[in-house]
């Protein structure tokens, strides 16, 4: 069972980067079934201790308890309350794949190290590959867009950005100095021509945490965990005091189109808050609060399932 369990997570390893470009959901699958194989192998070896923070579980069930909670006054309750059992499943195979990676032996981590990192080299050929095509057609290669086919780019992009950290460290790590400048040049430099501007973002935001957190460490840490909940917390407010009347109008004119619409998407969640300041709408909502009435276009939505809910 041992060689099976390490030759699922060599494959996972592979296949991850590209499945996050051309079909993102498929990570689910990719995820699931070396992490419950890892799950099953844990009980197998008489349920050792797991590489996973006390402090972690502890605030995962807590966030768990919430989203069955608010499931009660959520407007489609049955299916608020699958979710969270969906997540809870996921969160389980993602323990599983963590315990069955501690497990590889030395042969298979080199192995899974270097299919990764194949796996990052196709996902970036992909990238350029879906980028070239809407360049050329004017339509996307896979999925469908509403105007701009790079948009379909955007997912894959970023699934590419946050696989890039630990592609980094390996081949830093490596000694392939050489290879680490070429691929950070060429992963952000790509974002420059997409249309994601959270891909070009994320990058610099994480460099800037990871500097903070390496001078201050767990003092670091914790400024950026406050700072990142305050902003969060504060949010519809900042919103709905910068963004409102003659303002938001003279704004979004100079916006692109994307900017534009996450405005609106804000002046109606902001309403929404408003609405239900204490409680919220429930787990899920943003499939089924009313909406209908307030839709952009035929097929632009006003509150798609985005994170402003």
């Amino acid at each position: 069972m041992s060689i099976i369990n390490h030759r699922l997570v060599v494959v996972f390893a592979f296949l991850v980067p590209f499945i996050g470009v051309v079909a993102p959901k498929g990570i689910v699958i990719a995820l699931a079934v070396p992490g419950f194989v890892g799950l099953w192998l844990w009980l197998k070896d008489g349920r050792p201790g797991l590489p996973v923070s006390g402090a972690l579980v502890i605030l995962m069930a807590a966030l768990a308890a919430w989203a069955v909670l608010s499931s009660a006054w959520a407007l489609s309750p049955s299916r608020a309350l699958f979710l969270p059992l969906r997540l809870a499943g996921l969160a389980l195979a993602g323990v599983g794949l963590l315990y069955a990676v501690s497990r590889l032996d030395s042969e298979h981590w080199r192995k899974a190290e270097k299919a990764f990192l194949v796996g990052m080299a196709l996902g970036l050929a992909a990238l350029a590959v879906g980028f070239g095509y809407a360049k050329m057609t004017g339509t996307p290669l896979w999925s469908t867009s509403q105007a701009d086919p790079l948009t379909t780019l955007n997912t894959g992009a970023v699934a590419i950005g946050l696989l890039a950290w630990p592609a980094f460290a390996l081949l830093w790590r490596r000694g392939h100095k050489g290879l680490f400048c070429g691929m950070a040049l060429v992963v952000y430099a790509g974002f420059a021509f997409l249309a994601s501007g959270a891909a070009l973002l994320a990058p610099v935001m994480g460099i800037m945490g990871f500097v903070v957190v390496w001078i201050f460490r767990r003092r670091g840490a914790l400024a950026i965990a406050v700072v990142s909940a305050v902003i969060i917390m504060a949010a519809p407010q900042i919103v709905s005091t910068a963004l409102t009347g003659e303002k938001a109008e003279e704004i979004s004119g100079e916006l692109p189109a994307s900017a534009e619409h996450r405005m609106k998407i804000w002046d109606f969640v902001v309403e929404k808050i408003d609405e239900k300041p204490l409680w919220g709408w429930g787990m899920d909502a943003s499939r089924s609060i009313p909406k209908e009435d307030r839709r952009l276009g035929p097929e632009i939505e006003i509150l798609p399932l985005h994170p402003p809910n």
